[in-house]
């Protein structure tokens, strides 16, 4: 058995096609499979199709020598993910199949990171959210995560301390807030360098967090 030192990352992408035939040849009809015998049986003729995975790539047999795979196919958990309905209709989806031989995937599914995030129980639970899976399917959304100014905002650590202050989350759940978010006139002020010096400047800072400063902006006549 080869030694696991590292994976290459775009072999990390076939570690599914590849296990599901791995756990379908060690398994030939007839055999037992501990806990998923019948499903075993029932999708080996989806699993085992030549077109959709390509045995003969050298890579994937590297991966198919490495000790962490050979872990993974005797996982009992993995091998019941694999002869599952679910499982073999994600590895005949073609928009995973793109997924899975895009180098940018690959190379995230390689870093330490995000595995960690990956193991964590809160992330789990927000994957399985409707609304998240809603916001993740929004173009525009998809658009703002593929900014850099955007992800440069994400690691920042004064942004972060502000996304997890309750009255910011409140702030962002507020329908006026988002109105004016979504208004042009107050986009084109957001990015005046006058204005983002003024909201910098901790006496204006002072000032909005007065009660007889809001009561006045608020009033009719003010404005």
């Amino acid at each position: 058995m080869v030694a696991n030192k590292t994976i290459p990352a775009f072999v990390l992408g076939a570690v599914v096609g590849g296990a599901i035939t791995f756990v379908g040849l060690s398994n030939p009809p007839g055999d037992a499979l501990t806990g998923a015998v019948a499903p075993a049986e029932r999708y080996r003729a989806e699993q085992m199709s030549s077109d959709g995975i390509q045995l003969g790539d050298q890579e994937i047999q590297q991966l198919m020598q490495t000790d962490a795979f050979d872990r993974l196919i005797k996982d009992e958990s993995f091998r019941k993910l694999a002869s599952s309905a679910s499982f073999a209709q994600l590895a005949a989806n073609a928009s995973f199949a793109d997924m899975m031989a895009n180098a940018e995937f690959a190379g995230l599914m390689a870093n330490a990171e995000f595995a960690g995030l990956m193991a964590n129980a809160d992330f789990a639970s927000l994957m399985a959210n409707a609304d998240f899976a809603s916001l993740l399917a929004n173009a525009d959304f998809a658009s703002l995560l593929a900014n850099a100014d955007f992800a440069g905002l994400m690691a920042n650590a004064e942004f972060a301390s502000l996304a997890a202050n309750a009255s910011f989350a409140d702030l962002m759940a507020n329908a006026e807030f988002a109105d004016l978010m979504a208004n042009a006139e107050f986009a084109s002020l957001a990015s005046n360098a006058e204005f983002a010096g003024l909201m910098a400047n901790a006496d204006f800072a002072s000032l909005m967090a007065n009660a007889d400063f809001a009561s006045l902006l608020a009033n009719a006549d003010f404005a």
